[in-house]
């Protein structure tokens, strides 16, 4: 039922337009604040922009200016490997000049008469414009939402006064969503840091004397080796659609090891070599740059093991199982600027290429100790991410009440 004085239309009528960006080939690396540079779709996904989530643009590049983002831009994730991903929005808040939109993210421009663009943003985050999103996806391995299904797609807005009250409201929300955000972006940094000073010059204090080794200065203790011979390999099965049912083991994909629980299911008698347990070493070889791609402890449940990824034994006379994950952790950057396939797409990797690579390995109690550093304030991390998932709740909890007509405002006591 629309509440009295909302109406119902489609997307496209209370819109000025949309603009999609563009793909260029661009560097590695984030812009510098005099570069252009190009956001990355992870701009978008957590719900709140993030600037720092872009690739420099090359000087032998042309930029496009019409494309670049400004403050108040209302930004879409338009194609995602991940489907719960896809159809993210935020508001650009606060935007550094010279980034420019990808071709993964439109930039949708409300009609100033009638829709705002922050209660635009907190209508298609409600969970019921998702669950509509979601069933107008396209694309198999990269999901993606087409211009005409987003305009299409039919939304019960309230007059424009009464949309800005309620964007006014959603957004001190965000404003401490926002700041729980920054404490990890900089946590994560600092994590970043110092797992690459612990894992190639090891605890502070203990090393006085260093060798130069192929990967660089290492503690004089410590031992170059490669990671196949750390750890033994296996891989999943190649399961198709006509293994898919709607029960049974769930079948671990490429997108689950990115906290996806959107599962195929495999009913028949499995494998023992396709059995993941919980606390299984996994590591993606073909998947989305800085998201699927690369390490996972898998947390579970009990499933069955896809195509594309490895199963990991680490040799425990050697090596911790943490400890692995961290070591693989720190080169899958650099692998996957080696990795074969499109940028900022699907990458995949050949196995010869990761078990080739050189690691220094510590002593097993150096390992330990290590790991402890790194998993406090992992644990650090942990707890400001349930902080932040107790906020997104209670938002989706005003959202809806708010947008669904069952607390109202009026247009008198709307910000102007």
């Amino acid at each position: 039922m629309t509440p009295e004085g909302w109406r119902t239309d489609r997307l496209g009528s209370l819109l000025d337009g949309i603009d999609a960006g563009w793909s260029p080939q661009c560097e590695g690396r984030p812009a510098n604040d005099d570069e252009w540079g190009v956001l990355k779709v992870s701009a978008v996904t957590s719900g709140v922009y993030r600037p720092t989530e872009n690739k420099a643009l090359p000087s032998s590049q042309v930029p496009k200016p019409e494309l670049e983002v400004h403050d108040g831009d209302l930004l879409l994730a338009r194609a995602n490997g991940v489907l719960e991903l896809v159809g993210r929005t935020a508001i650009v808040r606060h935007t550094r000049p010279r980034l420019m939109l990808s071709d993964k993210i439109l930039r949708i421009r409300p009609r100033n008469a009638t829709a705002d663009a922050a209660f635009l943003h907190a209508l298609l985050s409600s969970s019921s414009a998702r669950d509509r999103l979601t069933t107008v996806t396209g694309g198999s391995h990269m999901r993606n939402i087409s211009q005409g299904a987003l305009r299409d797609l039919h939304v019960c807005c309230p007059p424009l006064g009464e949309q800005r009250k309620i964007a006014a409201i959603l957004s001190s929300v965000d404003d401490a969503i926002e700041a729980t955000q920054a404490v990890i972006d900089q946590l994560q940094v600092v994590k970043k840091a110092m797992m690459t000073e612990l894992l190639t010059r090891g605890l502070p204090g203990r090393h006085t004397r260093f060798k130069k080794t192929e990967i660089g200065e290492v503690p004089e203790e410590w031992h170059i080796a490669s990671i196949g011979e750390l750890a033994e390999f296996s891989g999943g099965k190649g399961f198709t659609p006509r293994d898919w049912a709607s029960a049974g083991l769930p079948i671990i994909r490429i997108q689950n090891l990115n906290g996806s629980k959107d599962f195929n299911y495999y009913a028949g008698q499995p494998d023992d070599d396709w059995l993941v347990q919980p606390g299984t070493l996994l590591f993606a070889w073909a998947g989305s740059r800085g998201a699927s791609f690369g390490p996972c402890i898998w947390p579970g449940p009990l499933g069955v093991l896809n195509q594309h990824i490895h199963r990991l034994a680490p040799d425990r006379r050697r090596v911790s199982k943490l400890f692995m994950y961290y070591l693989l952790r720190l080169v899958t950057e650099e692998v996957e600027k080696r990795a074969h396939g499109f940028k900022d797409t699907l990458v995949h990797l050949r196995k010869s290429e990761l078990t080739g690579w050189p690691v220094a390995l510590p002593p097993l109690n150096e390992q330990e100790k290590i790991v402890e550093l790194l998993e406090a304030i992992g644990s650090r991390i942990s707890v400001e991410q349930a902080a932040l998932e107790s906020l997104k709740s209670a938002k989706t909890t005003l959202a809806q009440a708010l947008l669904t007509g069952e607390i109202r405002v009026t247009p008198d006591e709307a910000a102007p």
